[in-house]
């Protein structure tokens, strides 16, 4: 399998790395470059410090498409016979209500060819089969036109989405009417796109319900259940079993680190505010993480390789997850690009357990300090009382969240928040909807 040469310290460093890809992945069989340049400069140009000439997105196919090329030659020297075929759309091969193949790959004949081909006017490619499937028609047929390739080789690609990194003074932040976002499809696509660009949104006048922030929730895709709950409370009770149902400062965190699988979105619906303090506060990883890179490139690669733990032992319960401050796709065409995952979340870490020497401990310790820092930094913080009748809605993978000590007040009148959760799957889902 073809591999791109070593491109910097960074790259040798990550290369072992197992980098999730969870919009999509191209799957088609393009031939390697013969040369490829990557180069990691340890300066400080801008937030385009990595410069790759290949990025293999969705969007690059776009733009080179090598497969449209290739489907113009009739010996299709470059194309797989198996993975033509595997490809049909018509209604022998993909079940026309369902969207799911009625074939498997695996019985494609291994000795299967093109029979014949040609070009209609529209730009649609035909092609006939020696030694196809068995019980096909024997005037089966497979119609592919090369505006369908993109989304054949990796669905809708969210390349073409921007996400911006913000400080408090940067952020245009969206917001919106809870009865318009619910409504109001252009109003959905408007608040799904500003989310996906900076990780957070708010929604306005929602009623006072405590099962509004599902129905904010489930327009988006369906609530995660956790051991916390279809939904729950955020509000100061005694003997808490979480950090954020007390009535002190609340660090810079991301919830549920120590779960295979965090949930991407967190919603939080202001059934009541507290009368002093209590304010809800924001950054932006992802831009910590680019300055991070910029700044100190040592660091960077430190928090890129090295684990922490995180855990919850309680109530009869223990879960626990080993994961990399960052986790980066070294291929990308920016640092921007190349985040794939941001995990800090101070008040759930764990003892170590995978930084052995005294090194590995100085050097994390260091690098994540350098982060906290750059994530707390004046200016960076976005800050915002909420009042009754406000959700907030934020990327958990990306924007950290906090929360400053309020007075608890008199029973019935505590600062009171409703929150849920959704998995990134239905997120990335609707998302893709907004690429069509």
């Amino acid at each position: 399998m073809w591999a791109p040469p070593r491109c910097s310290r960074l790259a040798s460093t990550l290369r072992a790395m197992t980098v999730r890809r969870p919009y999509s992945s191209n799957v088609a069989r393009i031939k390697a470059p013969s040369a490829i340049t990557c180069q990691l400069p340890r300066t400080r140009p801008s937030n385009r410090s990595i410069q790759c000439s290949a990025h293999y997105s969705a969007q690059a196919v776009q733009q080179t498409d090598p497969i449209s090329q290739d489907l113009e030659r009739t010996t299709t020297p470059d194309l797989s016979p198996i993975w033509l075929r595997d490809i049909c759309p018509c209604e022998h091969c993909v079940d026309p209500s369902s969207g799911q193949k009625k074939f498997w790959t695996v019985d494609i004949p291994s000795d299967i060819q093109i029979k014949s081909h040609q070009t209609l006017p529209d730009g649609t490619h035909e092609y006939t089969w020696t030694h196809d499937l068995p019980n096909m028609p024997a005037d089966h047929t497979t119609r592919i036109h090369p505006s369908t390739l993109p989304s054949t080789l990796a669905g809708p690609s969210l390349s073409s989405l921007p996400q911006r990194p913000w400080t408090a003074s940067t952020l245009s932040l969206y917001s919106t009417s809870y009865e318009s976002y619910l409504t109001s499809p252009t109003t959905f696509r408007e608040a799904l796109s500003a989310l996906h660009r900076d990780g957070l949104i708010f929604l306005t006048s929602v009623p006072e319900s405590e099962s509004s922030v599902t129905s904010i929730a489930e327009r988006i895709g369906p609530v995660r259940n956790t051991f916390y709950g279809f939904s729950w409370d955020v509000r100061s009770v005694p003997k808490a079993r979480n950090v954020a149902y007390t009535s002190g400062h609340l660090g810079f965190h991301q919830d549920l680190l120590y779960m295979a699988d965090p949930p991407r979105l967190q919603f939080l619906h202001c059934l009541r505010s507290s009368a002093a303090g209590g304010a809800s506060l924001f950054t932006d990883a992802y831009r910590a993480v680019v300055e991070l890179h910029d700044q100190d490139l040592t660091a960077f690669e430190d928090l890129a390789r090295l684990r922490t733990t995180y855990h919850y032992v309680k109530e009869g319960k223990h879960y626990t997850q080993s994961r990399r401050t960052i986790e980066f796709d070294e291929q990308a065409g920016t640092v921007l690009e190349g985040i794939r995952d941001v995990n800090w979340s101070p008040p759930f870490q764990g003892p170590f357990t995978g930084l052995e020497t005294e090194d590995d401990v100085a050097r994390w310790h260091a690098a994540a300090r350098k982060f906290r820092d750059l994530t707390e930094r004046e200016g960076s913080v976005f800050e915002r009382m909420m009042k009754p009748g406000e959700c907030v809605i934020f990327d958990n993978k990306r924007v950290l969240h906090a929360r400053t000590a309020f007075e608890p007040g008199d029973v019935g009148k505590e600062r009171w928040l409703k929150g849920c959760y959704v998995d990134g799957d239905p997120y990335w889902s609707a998302l893709r909807q907004l690429t069509k």
